[in-house]
């Protein structure tokens, strides 16, 4: 579970979330290694969204945490590594945030082409509880932090 969840650095934000519904870390590690085994988990491989969905069902299952906040936390992980085209089934609809999304790009980028910087970036919509308010965020693949390989990450005024 160490391995997985922490040491990885995948989902470095989503276990400082988890952390603060349990006494000690370790009771957090004890919780999702029993939740592993009661699903069986440990007896192939899992894909890494199945990963992710696993600590979604987790926190449902073992925490208090509203399943908005837990979603968002997760997909903040999971843009952070890489940019996946298809959409994590967890992550909430952007649907209705799309000419937001091209309003905010065309400003942060107005010598860019929407398309060229959908292509170069995600953009991803965070809204509460996760955050104060809605927040455009991109994910810039290109500039990277050395260490935890995470892609660097900016708040698009709207």
């Amino acid at each position: 579970m160490v391995e997985t969840y922490y040491n990885s650095g995948q989902f470095s934000n989503t276990v400082k979330v988890l952390c603060k519904q349990f006494d000690r870390p370790f009771l957090l590690y004890e919780a999702l290694s029993d939740e592993y085994r009661a699903r069986k988990m440990h007896e192939k491989k899992h894909s890494r969204e199945a990963q992710y969905q696993f600590i979604r069902d987790f926190a449902a299952a073992r925490t208090t945490l509203d399943d908005i906040l837990v979603r968002q936390v997760l997909t903040l992980d999971y843009y952070l590594r890489d940019y996946a085209r298809k959409r994590p089934s967890f992550a909430l609809e952007q649907d209705s945030y799309k000419e937001e999304i091209r309003a905010v790009c065309l400003k942060a980028f107005p010598e860019s082409s929407y398309k060229d910087v959908i292509r170069d970036y995600h953009i991803e919509v965070f809204v509460p509880p996760f955050t104060d308010e809605k927040q455009f965020v991109l994910f810039d693949y290109q500039h990277r932090d050395p260490l935890d390989q995470n892609a660097e990450i900016r708040v698009l005024t709207w």
